[in-house]
């Protein structure tokens, strides 16, 4: 997502737009040229048809006075010599006209001043060579035109001051290879139409202050190589509009500050390979539409701060794969819609401080291959809904402190595969409403401290 900087690659060849440091007057190209000033603040306005602008030379480019560009024609430009960047003074870029941009050669841009871009017609950035954007001062980047980027060699990204990005018209965000975003200062994301990530080649995403992320529009989500987001900020995310994540290759997510996540609008999110995700600070989840999970590769979740997950409209979890899930902290889950989960295939939970599960809408959980559960912490659950269960392959349940259930609507629960129940702590059990248990395999339950 936070690709969207490298619309700052603009900035490399927009400049060259400028008259007095690539073209000539009448459009010729000129092959040798090094510019290390602009003696004044620079306004450049291109009206003709298509220009197109080929580096065939190494080109270095400092600008130190304010800069102004506004582009009402179609432009195309090629990089394939080795190019430079630097603004020392604020630059404001808008393009007006259909812009290609290909670099065929190293590409470095370090911003030092405030960059403002808005681009208003279609933007194509295809990146053949390694990339590097550094900003260093605060950035704003609206697009209200489509954007493709493509990233076909390795792309190194970071912010160190607050950036802004608003995209008002379709992205499309392919990364082919290496790419490495770290940003260093709060960042703003929003999204107002449809959205496309696709990585194919390993993607790095450290967040070092607060980053903000809403999307108003249609996201889709592909990894197909490994990716690493580690988190070292505040961070929240909020999406209002149907969300699609798939994950096709390894994916570790660490969170080491707050985070929030609301979901406004359906989410569908499917891993087909090892994910693995830490959350080291305060965790809050928000679904306020339907939500989707299925994972089909090894998942392990450990939580190490407090976590509160709200579900506020139908939930559907299938786990095809072994699923590893240890709370270190306080837990508080909430289910206010109907709720379906589903184990196919061995499922391990671990509780190690006191979790709270309230479910206020009808909740069915199937378990179709081994589930272990052992709960190191007080735990409560309160039933205030219908609740199904149903174990088909060996369940095995410890509680190793105090457990409190109240049930207040109906439940069912069914063993058709060995079940195992030890009870360590004393045990509160109070049911409410009807209770129909029925077991169809060898069924063993322990207590070992008071039961009421």
């Amino acid at each position: 997502m936070t690709t969207y900087r490298l619309l700052c690659a603009l900035l490399v060849f927009a400049l060259c737009c400028c008259p007095s440091v690539c073209v000539t007057a009448n459009g010729n190209k000129q092959k040798n040229t090094t510019t290390t000033s602009t003696p004044a603040p620079t306004t450049t306005t291109t009206k003709a048809p298509t220009t197109t602008i080929t580096t065939k030379s190494p080109t270095t480019i400092t600008t130190m006075d304010p800069t102004t560009i506004t582009t009402k024609a179609p432009i195309t430009i090629t990089t394939m010599e080795p190019t430079t960047i630097t603004t020392k003074a604020p630059t404001t870029i808008t393009t007006m006209e259909p812009t290609t941009i290909t670099t065929k050669a190293p590409t470095t841009i370090t911003t030092m001043e405030p960059t403002t871009i808005t681009t208003k017609a279609p933007i194509t950035i295809t990146t053949m060579a390694p990339t590097t954007i550094k900003t260093m001062e605060p950035t704003t980047i609206t697009t209200k035109a489509p954007i493709t980027i493509t990233t076909m060699a390795p792309t190194t990204i970071k912010t160190m001051e607050p950036t802004t990005i608003t995209t008002k018209a379709p992205t499309t965000i392919t990364t082919m290879e290496p790419t490495t975003i770290t940003t260093k200062a709060p960042t703003t994301i929003t999204t107002m139409e449809p959205t496309t990530i696709t990585t194919k080649a390993p993607t790095t995403i450290t967040t070092m202050e607060p980053t903000t992320i809403t999307t108003k529009a249609p996201t889709t989500i592909t990894t197909m190589e490994p990716t690493t987001i580690t988190t070292k900020a505040p961070t929240t995310i909020t999406t209002m509009e149907p969300t699609t994540i798939t994950t096709k290759a390894p994916t570790t997510i660490t969170t080491m500050e707050p985070t929030t996540i609301t979901t406004k609008a359906p989410t569908t999110i499917t891993t087909k390979a090892p994910t693995t995700i830490t959350t080291m600070e305060p965790t809050t989840i928000t679904t306020k539409a339907p939500t989707t999970i299925t994972t089909m590769e090894p998942t392990t979740i450990t939580t190490k701060a407090p976590t509160t997950i709200t579900t506020m409209e139908p939930t559907t979890i299938t786990t095809k794969a072994p699923t590893t899930i240890t709370t270190m902290e306080p837990t508080t889950i909430t289910t206010k819609a109907p709720t379906t989960i589903t184990t196919k295939a061995p499922t391990t939970i671990t509780t190690m401080e006191p979790t709270t599960i309230t479910t206020k809408a009808p909740t069915t959980i199937t378990t179709m291959e081994p589930t272990t559960i052992t709960t190191k912490a007080p735990t409560t659950i309160t039933t205030m809904e219908p609740t199904t269960i149903t174990t088909k392959a060996p369940t095995t349940i410890t509680t190793m402190e105090p457990t409190t259930i109240t049930t207040k609507a109906p439940i069912t629960i069914t063993t058709m595969a060995p079940t195992t129940i030890t009870t360590m702590e004393p045990t509160t059990i109070t049911t409410k409403a009807p209770i129909t248990i029925t077991t169809m395999a060898p069924t063993t339950i322990k207590t070992m401290e008071p039961t009421t």
